[in-house]
């Protein structure tokens, strides 16, 4: 039982680690447990940007409390993307934060009660592989020339370049999950 384990400190330090594809570097993981309360705060260097959060466990409430919080910044999402899905799809820098909580005896109530908030945004990035301004810019080339009229010539690179992407939302589950 989580509510027995007295005191216990810890940190793992790790220079380089792949897991799942994904290679981060100078991980630091801490074990922060007193009277029932389990913190595991965490950081990492990931592709050119930073990793940080923590997975909290309390026993010391009916039912056990659970929280995960993870702060992403300044991660190159053409290297991430890479590595995860062998794509460079996506370019940009990209931020993201999750904040969750949830609390049950089993994984359906921990499940039943799961809710937070999640953000994330994507700076000077590009979607690689697809020209939107090149495709609207020969539609109107079509219709200018459809009247007779001359158009300027169209970008041609194969990716659509954007400032910022964001997005944003809550995380609620019905009572009936």
């Amino acid at each position: 039982s989580l509510q027995q384990i007295g005191q216990a400190e810890g940190k793992i330090a790790i220079q380089s680690l792949k897991v799942g594809g994904i290679t981060s570097k100078d991980v630091e993981l801490r074990l922060k447990a007193r009277d029932g309360r389990i913190e595991t705060p965490l950081k990492a260097a990931l592709y050119g940007g930073e990793l940080e959060g923590a997975v909290t466990v309390n026993s010391r409430t009916n039912p056990p409390e659970f929280a995960v919080t993870q702060r992403l910044q300044g991660v190159e999402m053409d290297s991430l993307g890479q590595a995860l899905f062998q794509s460079g799809m996506l370019s940009g820098s990209a931020r993201a934060t999750l904040d969750v909580t949830t609390r049950g005896q089993d994984s359906k109530q921990v499940v039943r009660n799961l809710g937070g908030t999640f953000d994330a945004e994507l700076e000077n990035g590009s979607i690689n592989g697809f020209n939107l301004d090149g495709i609207i810019c020969r539609g109107q080339q079509t219709v200018k020339a459809l009247r007779g009229s001359e158009s300027a010539q169209c970008p041609t690179e194969n990716r659509t370049r954007f400032s910022a992407f964001r997005t944003d939302g809550s995380i609620v589950l019905s009572p009936n999950s």
